[in-house]
């Protein structure tokens, strides 16, 4: 086999296994409004930040469905006062999620993350022992592995292809 075709043979593998961790990774339920599979959104503590005079809330949620819900940012899952959208989560996978996205705000009232079911941080929240920091999403720390997964497999590939090559020159 030629180098060319051990590389199209490579590339096909790697889209291959992408796509599958995309789809793996995707949510397809929708909301289920108040029954077993109900959200829950869990305000785990605020920072006073006395640098910047802003209020950082750490977020995490309960999914008690068996499957992966999606909530898209809008009337469903949003925050307020406005902006509704924070960067919170749009798919919740089952079981409790801690430290899973932060906010901030000015401390000026309060800031509540509306699913399902509420949740509302204020500046008088159980204080977090240190400035939260955002902690990314799980699908995150997919494609990372997946980038480094890439990697290593065309590393592979291109070392054995170079071996095979030589190895033909040597006996020709």
């Amino acid at each position: 086999m030629t180098i060319s075709r051990h590389l199209a043979i490579a590339v096909s593998l790697m889209l291959a296994a992408a796509s599958g961790l995309l789809i793996a990774s995707m949510g397809t339920a929708t909301a289920d409004n108040g029954g077993p599979g109900s959200i829950k959104p869990i305000v785990e503590c605020v920072f006073h930040d006395t640098g910047t005079g802003q209020y950082n809330a750490l977020w995490g949620y309960t999914n008690d469905a068996t499957i992966p819900i999606t909530v898209p940012v809008g009337s469903g899952n949003a925050f307020s006062p406005a902006p509704a959208g924070r960067g919170q989560v749009t798919t919740f996978s089952p079981g409790t999620h801690d430290n899973v996205f932060s906010t901030s705000w000015n401390g000026s009232g309060s800031l509540t993350w509306s699913l399902v079911h509420s949740a509302t941080a204020s500046t008088t929240s159980k204080a977090c022992a240190t400035n939260p920091v955002p902690i990314a999403g799980s699908q995150i720390l997919t494609w990372v592995l997946l980038g480094l997964a890439f990697a290593g497999t065309g590393a592979v590939i291109l070392h054995r292809t170079r071996r095979t090559s030589k190895a033909r020159i040597a006996g020709a």
